[in-house]
C-alpha cells in the first residue's frame, strides 16, 4: 500500500505575528462591544427604575413635575451617552486604534532606519580605525628597518 505524503503548511514568523495582531484586534474589537452591551443593560434597568418609581411613588403627587423632569433629564442625557459609547465602538474605535497602530510601526521602522545607519556609521569607522592602525604599524615597521 502506498504511503500518503501528507504536508502539514509552515507558518513563518511573520504570518504568526500577524495571526496574533489579528486575534488582539478581535478580542479587543470583542471587549468593546461586550462593554456596550453592559452599558445597555445598566440604561435600560436604572432607567426602567426610575420610571416605575415616579409611575408609583410621585405621580399625582406635588413632587411630580419635579421628579418627572428629573428623570426625563438623566433619561435623555444619558441615552445621547450611549449613542456616543455604540458610535464610539463601532465605528471611531476602529479607525482611531488602526491609525494609532499605523504610527506606530512607521516609528518603529524610522528606528530601525536610523539604528541601521548607525551601525553603518560604526562599521566604517571601526574599518577606517583597523585601516588606520595596520598604516600607523607598517610606519612603525619602515622606521624601524630604517634604525637598524
Amino acid at each position: 500500500m502506498a504511503e500518503e505524503n501528507i504536508t502539514t503548511p509552515v507558518k513563518t514568523e511573520a504570518e504568526i505575528a500577524a495571526e496574533q495582531e489579528n486575534e488582539k484586534k478581535l478580542y479587543s474589537k470583542a471587549r468593546n462591544r461586550a462593554a456596550f452591551r453592559i452599558h445597555l443593560m445598566i440604561f435600560i434597568l436604572v432607567n426602567a427604575l426610575f420610571w416605575v418609581i415616579w409611575y408609583f411613588v410621585f405621580r399625582g403627587t406635588e413632587a411630580n413635575d419635579v421628579f418627572f423632569k428629573s428623570v426625563l433629564f438623566v433619561t435623555i442625557a444619558w441615552f445621547i451617552i450611549l449613542i456616543g459609547h455604540h458610535v464610539f465602538v463601532r465605528i471611531f474605535n476602529s479607525t482611531i486604534v488602526e491609525k494609532e497602530l499605523k504610527k506606530i510601526k512607521k516609528e518603529i521602522e524610522e528606528h530601525e532606519k536610523e539604528l541601521q545607519r548607525l551601525k553603518t556609521i560604526a562599521e566604517q569607522k571601526k574599518a577606517e580605525l583597523m585601516r588606520k592602525r595596520q598604516e600607523g604599524e607598517s610606519d612603525n615597521q619602515q622606521i624601524n628597518q630604517e634604525q637598524n
